[in-house]
């Protein structure tokens, strides 16, 4: 199971990380025009909050405080963002799944971590 969820904090850096990437430095003529601009450039900088989460949590990801707190964030904002790429619809499907499955892979993270995590004092 430390495999499975090195494995999936890896997916989540390189998905995230790729979508923050694409929503910063995409040209404005490459987005919707008007405020949606300024809203991709925000959701970029959140992807980027999200993906580096994995790198903040690697060190630790036996430690069951810190695994839990992980787990039920990036399981909560990739269900979230489903359902809301979801009621958005149109073009949004493929960002749907791939959200929807992480959200998967991580409630199951969060349902299977006394397996490997260690329980620590404070």
């Amino acid at each position: 199971m430390k495999t499975y969820f090195s494995i999936i904090l890896t997916l989540n850096l390189l998905f995230e990380g790729m979508a923050a990437a694409v929503l910063i430095i995409a040209p404005e003529s490459a987005l919707a025009p008007g405020d949606s601009v300024i809203w991709a450039r925000n959701y970029g900088f959140a992807a980027l909050a999200v993906a580096s989460a994995s790198l903040w949590l690697w060190p630790h990801r036996t430690n069951l405080q810190a695994v839990t707190v992980m787990c039920g964030m990036l399981m909560v904002f990739h269900i979230g963002l489903c359902g809301s790429l979801v009621i958005a619809g149109g073009a949004n499907l493929g960002a749907a799944v791939t959200h929807g499955i992480m959200g998967v892979l991580f409630l199951v993270a969060f349902l299977q971590r006394n397996k490997w995590c260690i329980a620590t004092a404070g």
